[in-house]
């Protein structure tokens, strides 16, 4: 392991290091603003400096300090960039072996941080990661040490900049796929989150809301229309936001293991689903 940084143990390493000018450090800045988490993220090895924006939005919050975010952010050695690569859902997919950093949100459970809705989670790089039009990068998320899934949302140019939704917190890294099969994407997609509306803690009325708009989709999906499924994927995300709290259960708590706040899943599986259906309609 050759870096492992927590935003809480950064002033005592500070004091325990010589500063030298001009010399890049490895940090991490966390400031609140409100709703919302802004994380800029440093880690330096030998000559090359990883720089990260790292920022998470809530819609509703309780607690929300550097304290009870708990989070922390390593640069990975060769070894581990395969062990994470391995528990990525595909074998065509890697960690992005220029940019091998891995972001862990962990709040204790004693902390109170708590949040209903979802959580909208950034990841801006400037350094080693170049944007092109129809890139195999991806966003990843997971639990600590278990298995990874795309919750790409957004990819874009800032050098790269992804966006993904959730409704749980764990690690985060920026992947790369290097066989691009959308259609294979949007059958996963459509897969995981036909298994997440079989969720009891479902209302029936809510269920059957979103199963047609999930219906619409694949069927415009199949026959070709990937513009009108992806419409449909739009809605079926309105009335996710719509119904939260209402018949989909949108809390999750440090306090309760396990904890998930279904709407953010819901929301979370729906980006990858979408974008795959933009790229099949022409989108970069």
């Amino acid at each position: 392991m050759r870096f492992l940084l927590t935003a809480s143990l950064l002033a005592c390493l500070c004091a325990m290091l010589p500063a030298f000018a001009g010399t890049p450090a490895n940090s991490i800045v966390v400031t609140i603003d409100g709703d919302e988490a802004e994380v800029d993220i440093t880690l330096v090895d030998g000559a090359e400096v990883y720089e990260l924006d790292f920022d998470l939005h809530f819609d509703d919050v309780d607690n929300l300090t550097e304290a009870c975010l708990g989070l922390s952010a390593e640069l990975l050695d060769a070894s581990e960039q395969a062990a994470i690569s391995a528990r990525l859902p595909r074998v065509s997919q890697s960690i992005a072996a220029e940019f091998p950093i891995v972001v862990r949100v962990e709040p204790p459970a004693s902390c109170g941080l708590a949040f209903r809705g979802d959580v909208d989670v950034d990841f801006h790089t400037d350094e080693h990661v170049v944007f092109a039009p129809g890139s195999g990068y991806r966003f990843f998320k997971g639990p600590v040490g278990g298995a990874l899934k795309d919750i790409t949302g957004v990819i874009g140019a800032g050098s790269i900049r992804t966006r993904g939704r959730s409704g749980r917190f764990s690690e985060f890294l920026l992947g790369f796929e290097a066989n691009q099969d959308y259609d294979q994407q949007v059958q996963e997609s459509l897969a995981e989150l036909r298994t997440l509306l079989d969720s009891p803690d479902l209302a029936a009325a809510v269920k059957a809301v979103l199963d047609l708009d999930l219906d619409l989709a694949e069927a415009a999906y199949t026959n070709g229309a990937y513009a009108a499924a992806a419409a449909h994927v739009l809605e079926f995300e309105t009335h996710v936001d719509a119904l939260g709290g209402v018949g989909i259960p949108n809390s999750w708590q440090a306090s309760v293991a396990g904890s998930a706040a279904l709407e953010g899943e819901l929301l979370g599986s729906s980006g990858p689903l979408a974008f795959a259906l933009t790229r099949l309609s022409g989108a970069p």
